[in-house]
């Protein structure tokens, strides 16, 4: 479950702090306040492509950060730590995930549990633990074997 979503300097947003609770979440608004922004976020969050076009006029870089609480024995928990333990990153306490991502005009950098990574494992892991449900988004919900999972 994502718990928290820190951004800076993405698009329009200097800075901004969405905190979620567990169960439903919703984000609403009127046009042009930001909900398109947090949502591209996560998306990067996700492992996502980005290009320096998405840094905030003015800042040097864009940072998104995505903390995520797994549920121990989920299938979701175990598919997460099988990513980290082939790629050699220590699982977080408590069953914590914390992804952070810059983009700059010249590069990026992912930090997957405080630990330097790369945008490949942001998306096998990005895969495991968001699913994302919008117009023309690719959605799980068609995904025959999704269907049948319990």
């Amino acid at each position: 479950m994502l718990s928290r979503l820190t951004v800076s300097n993405l698009a329009v947003v200097e800075n901004a702090v969405a905190e979620f609770s567990t169960g439903l979440n919703v984000l609403t608004g009127e046009t042009g306040a930001g909900k398109s922004v947090l949502m591209r976020a996560l998306e990067l969050a996700a492992g996502a492509r980005a290009d320096g076009s998405i840094v905030r006029d003015g800042a040097k870089e864009a940072r998104v950060e995505a903390e995520f609480t797994l549920v121990p024995g989920s299938k979701t928990e175990k598919a997460v730590a099988a990513i980290l333990d082939s790629v050699g990153i220590e699982r977080g306490e408590d069953s914590q995930l914390l992804v952070r991502r810059t983009v700059s005009a010249s590069g990026g950098r992912v930090w997957i549990n405080d630990c330097a990574s790369t945008v490949a494992t942001l998306r096998q892991i990005g895969a495991a633990v968001v699913d994302i449900h919008g117009p023309r988004a690719n959605q799980s919900l068609l995904d025959e074997s999704f269907q049948r999972e319990t």
